[in-house]
């Protein structure tokens, strides 16, 4: 998601300044989600499972921001620690003095991104306070000492959102679990009373790697295409614009939650073009390790096509859900969205689509499967 903050953070209830209990699951992840974070499917990932997990075990997600922020979301509690520093400027690396307090104050930590200093750290307090660390990766990645200090040999677990992503950490074979997949919120993302239009829409940040370039050149001028997304890279956003003059394009860089949810159901199709190599001629071995949006657009009964690229295969059922094509091939994807606009199969993909986020892709089934995982790797005992 994109756009202004989520019914989630709408509704905080400070903490205050309660006494730090002790909770059994503590979720570390180096940006929130949101405008006081970023809008990241990283971010929006470790929000979700920890609120998922926080319905079925007292648990906490850590996220470090200005100041120190304590307040709770339904079940979930959200610590804002102070950042004294990033280390080496990198952006998955903030760092806070307060981090050994509530590493303390848990049974196990789960902390998002490998490749961070922060996860290093959390690491090596794990092996001195006898609390077993778990690790998911999104992508990001900043100066760490992993590598160096053969750092992995201190991961109590792997639980990585794709086979594509467990791809890159060989390492951690025998401490990896099956793949996680993800979720939406079905509260937000769901079908719709409202009219469909034949329009296609994409979510997702304007990135090169984010294929929309590619997307731009498929889609035919008669047709509408609502791309919602924050610019990251000026040279690219104008590079879109010029793509998008004489055809029916909009752009929407701060759209409210409620407005994409909007999009989705009113869509015919949702698409992500993903690509390993983008129009600057630069390469991305991780472009997608996942795609929530994907997940996102079928709960609300929206089939999607997405580029065979990263871990899109892996949710995206070709034929029943969606479909994938080949990334860098805007006349395969323009071909695609055309077919499938006035395809008689449409309805019938529209219900699948529905049908496997209810029944395999959700927070819960995830947030289940994290728990079984550590039951299953756990290996230090963690006394108070």
């Amino acid at each position: 998601m994109t756009g202004g903050d989520s019914s989630a953070h709408a509704e905080r209830r400070s903490s205050g300044g309660r006494a730090l209990k002790r909770v059994e699951v503590t979720h570390v992840a180096p940006s929130g989600f949101g405008s006081g974070g970023l809008w990241g499917g990283g971010e929006r990932y470790a929000l979700s499972l920890a609120s998922a997990m926080s319905e079925l075990v007292p648990t906490r997600l850590i996220v470090f921001g200005t100041r120190l922020v304590r307040y709770r979301v339904g079940d979930l509690e959200i610590c804002e620690l102070p950042i004294r520093l990033r280390w080496k400027g990198g952006s998955v690396n903030p760092l806070s003095e307060q981090l050994a307090l509530y590493a303390a104050r848990t049974r196990l930590v789960h902390v998002h991104q490998y490749h961070s200093v922060l996860t290093n750290l959390l690491l090596v307090m794990g092996r001195l306070l006898r609390r077993d660390v778990f690790v998911t990766d999104h992508g990001g990645a900043s100066y760490n000492y992993a590598d160096r200090f053969e750092l992995h040999r201190l991961v109590s677990g792997l639980l990585p959102v794709s086979r594509f992503s467990a791809g890159f950490f060989p390492q951690l074979a025998d401490r990896t679990s099956a793949p996680l997949l993800g979720g939406a919120d079905l509260a937000l993302f769901h079908p719709g009373a409202e009219q469909r239009q034949r329009q296609v829409v994409y979510v997702g940040r304007l990135l090169p790697h984010k294929g929309v370039d590619v997307l731009l050149r498929a889609v035919d001028a008669s047709i509408p295409l609502r791309i919602f997304g924050r610019p990251y890279d000026e040279s690219y956003r104008a590079d879109l614009y010029r793509l998008a003059e004489s055809k029916d394009v909009v752009f929407n860089h701060a759209a409210s939650d409620d407005e994409i949810a909007h999009a989705y159901r009113t869509s015919r199709i949702a698409v992500l073009p993903s690509v390993y190599k983008s129009s600057d001629g630069a390469s991305h071995p991780w472009p997608e390790l996942l795609g929530l949006t994907l997940i996102e657009a079928m709960a609300s009964g929206t089939p999607v096509i997405a580029s065979r690229v990263g871990g899109m295969p892996e949710i995206v059922d070709h034929g029943r859900t969606g479909y994938l094509v080949e990334p860098n091939d805007p006349r395969e994807l323009g071909t695609r969205i055309a077919d499938l606009l006035d395809s008689p199969s449409w309805e019938a993909m529209s219900a699948a689509a529905v049908a496997v986020t209810h029944d395999e892709l959700n927070w819960n089934r995830v947030a289940q499967h994290c728990l079984t995982t550590y039951s299953r790797f756990t290996r230090r005992s963690s006394s108070s």
